[in-house]
């Protein structure tokens, strides 16, 4: 499978439930365990959440990508220095805050540049079975 989705709402946290809906059924088809699916919708909505409070956007972009072994859900663009710095942060044991979130709860955390700000990657791999801690 590699299907692409990309949805674009309103920076409005009444509008996150819809984003949760297109991430939620996206992950059905690409198989992701219900655990999966819970990290990454709150990773996704946390992000969206910190972004609402320091970025002066009015619209995000959310675009699900599902190829191979990987989904990734990608979000922006962002303009937010500060929240660039908040993501930029060393994830440490000492305190609970958004890097520390979203380094925790998927497998990967990408941030990049492109001419209208910068976007945020964060992916779950499908074939992960689930181990024991």
């Amino acid at each position: 499978m590699n299907d692409r989705i990309r949805l674009e709402v309103p920076a409005s946290a009444s509008f996150f439930p819809v984003v949760r809906m297109v991430v939620g059924g996206v992950a059905a088809r690409a198989d992701l365990r219900l655990d999966q699916l819970q990290d990454l919708q709150m990773a996704l909505e946390e992000l969206l959440c910190a972004a609402q409070g320091l970025d002066g956007a009015s619209r995000y972009a959310v675009v699900t990508h599902v190829d191979g072994s990987y989904l990734t859900v990608s979000a922006g663009p962002f303009s937010s220095g500060e929240l660039r710095g908040l993501l930029a942060r060393e994830a440490d044991h000492e305190s609970f805050d958004l890097t520390h979130l979203l380094v925790h709860m998927v497998h990967s955390l990408d941030v990049r540049d492109d001419g209208d700000g910068f976007w945020v990657a964060i992916g779950v791999r499908l074939d992960e079975e689930e181990t024991a801690n």
